[in-house]
């Protein structure tokens, strides 16, 4: 015979809360906060067990790398190195000066390297000579090598060009190389150091962003209100708000 159970909503059994008069002391504890701290602390204890046996087992002539940078006190514990201590503002405010100074410097340097090699590869004049004659007739008889009185080899040679008289002159040196466009020996030299000056001009570049980006760092540690906005290059930019001076 089927055993007949009633249906009813069974009483349910709660655990009890803090008591009103024990408030103070806080939440009352339940058998599930108390296991989780159980099984947390069996965790540590295992842990440290663990530890326990890799130190009674380590060999003491073992070398680690850390034993360079450390040192021990006279029971042999091993001392932590000492942190050093945070800068202030006015700190690190002086290093980024003196960040930015030298930043300055090396670009500075670099521009004289650019402008030094830009004089010795000679670069040609990018100008016209014009030259205005009467009529039809002279144009049509015009020679630029009688009318500048130089050699032929020298008539494109506009930023160089010397006359006839020159280079009949004993006292001129380096007679070969007055025909030459460049300062430089050969194709293969010129090309290295236009190599080398775009190296410097672009060092230059990433030198002067540099600059920029430790003077705006350098602001920043100032005091008053200011917005950070972004420009149509993407980069961020901050806009300072304008006080009134006394």
């Amino acid at each position: 015979m089927v055993k007949l159970v009633h249906n009813v909503q069974k009483k349910q059994h709660r655990e009890r809360a803090q008591p009103s008069e024990r408030r103070k002391l806080g939440l009352l504890e339940k058998k599930k906060d108390y296991k989780l701290r159980a099984k947390d602390r069996h965790a540590k204890e295992a842990y440290l067990k663990l530890l326990r046996e890799k130190a009674k087992n380590r060999n003491p002539d073992e070398y680690y790398h850390a034993m360079v940078n450390r040192t021990t006190n006279e029971d042999g514990i091993m001392l932590e190195k000492e942190e050093e201590p945070a800068l202030t503002e006015e700190e690190i405010y002086l290093v980024k000066t003196q960040n930015a100074t030298y930043v300055s410097a090396m670009r500075n340097r670099d521009l004289g390297k650019i402008r030094r090699m830009k004089q010795a590869l000679s670069y040609g004049s990018e100008g016209k000579h014009t030259v205005f004659v009467d009529n039809e007739t002279e144009l049509e008889t015009f020679d630029p090598v009688k009318f500048f009185k130089t050699d032929a080899r020298l008539i494109n040679q506009r930023e160089n060009r010397l006359k006839v008289d020159q280079l009949l002159d004993g006292d001129l040196k380096n007679y070969d190389q007055v025909f030459d466009k460049t300062k430089v020996d050969s194709d293969a030299e010129k090309l290295k150091q236009l190599k080398l000056l775009k190296s410097h001009m672009d060092r230059a570049k990433k030198l002067q962003e540099l600059h920029n980006e430790i003077v705006i760092s350098k602001e920043l540690t100032k005091e008053g209100e200011k917005e950070k906005l972004i420009g149509s290059d993407g980069k961020p930019y901050y806009k300072w708000k304008t006080q009134r001076k006394r």
